[in-house]
């Protein structure tokens, strides 16, 4: 995977900074288990994340000819939202370098992207259940409630549930 660990862990992570293609980007680490592993990339591989002070390897990328891997030695959780970046950016980013396209506030059941669950997104799903209109990869991740990879009843029944129960992040589990 390109990833070596090159020493164990002491507790003194505290500033993650990001290079490479995190580039730019910061966050102060309070997670509960700060005796992180030293990371260094193998032959192929960058650093994207270290440790501010003293200054260590905390996260390795390799992106080879079929497969790419990402890995870190700390709890993401452990990250604080900060002015250098918030956990969902990062997320963002990390999924864009798998080839992911993550539209930054994207809901399942918003199938029209206007930020609300609403009747209007329920006729989506229905119009593409019946294959009166053909989903955008974006609209269809979002029709799909369920991740079944099938636009159906199911998910239909999902975003009602979603809908009359008032939530605004994501479907019911």
């Amino acid at each position: 995977f390109g990833i070596s660990s090159i020493a164990d862990g002491s507790a003194d992570l505290s500033q993650v900074t990001g290079y490479d293609f995190l580039e730019g980007m910061s966050w102060n680490y309070s997670g509960e288990n700060n005796w992180i592993d030293h990371l260094e990339p193998g032959s192929g591989a960058v650093t994207i994340l270290s440790n501010s002070s003293p200054s260590y390897g905390v996260g390795v990328a390799y992106e080879a000819e079929n497969y790419r891997t990402i890995g870190t030695s700390f709890e993401f959780g452990g990250l604080s939202d900060g002015a250098g970046g918030s956990k969902d950016e990062l997320l963002t980013v990390m999924l864009d370098f798998f080839g992911i396209d993550v539209t930054a506030g994207s809901i399942k059941g918003d199938v029209n992207g206007d930020g609300i669950l609403d009747i209007y997104d329920v006729i989506k799903v229905v119009n593409f259940m019946l294959g009166i209109t053909e989903p955008t990869e974006e609209e269809a991740w979002a029709a799909d409630m369920n991740s079944d990879s099938l636009i159906d009843v199911f998910d239909i029944v999902l975003l009602v549930d979603a809908i009359l129960s008032g939530a605004e992040d994501e479907a019911p589990a």
